[in-house]
């Protein structure tokens, strides 16, 4: 979620005003006196922080027209796709392929893309009768499945 970008926009989050007593909006009536609700700043300004925090929280980068960055998230960060890790015919490799998304959260990393075609881990260097663990990582920008006698 892109920030407000008006000229008129302040350049940095102002202090909003003390909190007062929780509401509901109303459009107001004349006829008894009651003044429509007043849409403050501040609270247009807590409702972007909110829904910034959650594309950051992410690993997205806020852009400015994409309008579908907070349902990325939210599905990135709650909904995470499934992954199938197995082997395809007689190839020795160890595959991960997508199973119901194409997207995975790394902690530290971000969202990133799984490839249709999986992403591959080949057995060399393994001891026999030996715990392996495997780990979906990034190497060079690349989505890289490793393996590690250790579990962190």
């Amino acid at each position: 979620m892109y920030r407000i970008d008006d000229p008129t926009a302040a350049t940095s989050l102002p202090t909003p005003e003390a909190a007062g007593t929780e509401g509901f909006f109303t459009e107001g009536n004349p006829a008894t006196g009651t003044p429509a609700t007043r849409v403050r700043g501040s609270w247009l300004n807590m409702l972007q922080e909110e829904l910034r925090a959650i594309v950051v929280a992410a690993g997205l980068t806020p852009a400015k027209g994409s309008n579908a960055q907070v349902l990325a998230a939210i599905k990135a960060l709650g909904c995470p796709a499934q992954f199938q890790l197995k082997t395809v015919g007689g190839n020795p490799n160890l595959f991960l392929v997508p199973f119901g998304g194409v997207s995975a959260f790394i902690p530290g990393i971000g969202v990133i893309s799984i490839p249709a075609a999986g992403v591959q881990l080949a057995p060399t260097g393994l001891t026999a009768n030996t715990t392996y663990y495997i780990y979906l990582t990034v190497a060079s920008g690349t989505p890289t499945l490793i393996n590690s006698t250790s579990k962190s």
